[in-house]
């Protein structure tokens, strides 16, 4: 009976380390996809910013265009 008991207690703890061993690794593989997801957050951004560049550009160029045409016009 006490052999019974003592093959049961190393089963759950054989099993309770197993368990820890996946919770850590899924903690581990969550903070890599959170990493992930940061930079690919942060590349995003980057290329938003240069396809806003020329946008962006071309606006500053119009607003000078329509500030010349303006003094222009006035006597």
């Amino acid at each position: 009976m006490l052999k019974k008991k003592d093959e049961e207690i190393t089963n759950a703890n054989t099993t309770v380390t197993t368990l820890k061993n996946h919770v850590f690794k899924l903690i581990k593989e969550n903070f890599l996809w959170k990493k992930v997801a940061k930079d690919t957050t942060a590349d995003v951004r980057t290329l938003k910013g240069e396809l806003e560049q020329p946008k962006r550009a071309r606006a500053r160029k119009r607003a000078k265009a329509r500030a010349r045409h303006c003094s222009l016009e006035k006597p």
